[in-house]
């Protein structure tokens, strides 16, 4: 009897794929191209906040999304609502208890409020936490309040008159105040410092 062993050492030589060399220069040529990958990673991760032709357009195309409309550059006028014909832009009320500072509470069972009566000349700053909350004059939409919390930026009432400034954000109790603009009062600027709660 004879032994069946397999295939010989030498149908295996003549069934194997031929392997083809690649020519020198492919592997060089790899190795070149991901060094240079590499050295351009590391040129633009160290140098690209130093150019100033990259800050110059990054801060030209911030410009373009944060500009400021007509209606802005009036007093009153709104961060988020168009307009320069001066229709967007909350009128002062008849002032319901005098000029000078107050606190009231009003309602009664489960919806009870606080209002600050403050008094100004012009207008109010806006010291609000958190800083991303928003603000509404007369119900009247008018955008973050971060951008009105330094003196030098307060939000200025369009004329005289009683103002009611509600200040809210996701997640936390609104908040109300009152601003009397009046030629007569002790403060030029009325400041609105609180820090919401939460729901």
């Amino acid at each position: 009897m004879s032994e069946d062993r397999g295939p010989s050492p030498e149908d295996d030589t003549e069934n194997a794929p031929q392997v083809v060399a690649l020519p020198r220069w492919v592997p060089a040529l790899l190795g070149l191209v991901l060094v240079a990958m590499a050295g351009l990673a590391v040129y633009t991760g160290l140098t690209y906040r130093a150019k100033p032709l990259v800050r110059g357009l990054v801060k030209r195309a911030s410009q373009l999304t944060h500009r400021e409309g007509p209606a802005e550059q009036q007093a009153g006028g709104s961060r988020v609502l168009p307009g320069s014909t001066g229709d967007q832009l909350p009128r002062g009320n008849v002032p319901t208890g005098g000029a000078e500072s107050a606190f009231s509470i009003t309602g009664a069972g489960n919806r009870v409020e606080s209002t600050v009566r403050l008094s100004a000349k012009r207008g109010a700053l806006l010291r609000v936490v958190p800083e991303d909350a928003i603000f509404y004059v007369n119900d009247q939409l008018m955008g973050p309040v971060k951008p009105y919390s330094t003196t030098q930026e307060a939000y200025e009432f369009p004329e005289e008159g009683s103002f009611t400034i509600r200040v809210a954000a996701e997640g936390y109790a609104d908040e109300m105040f009152e601003v009397v603009v009046a030629p007569d009062s002790k403060v030029e600027v009325a400041s609105i410092t609180t820090k919401l709660k939460r729901r």
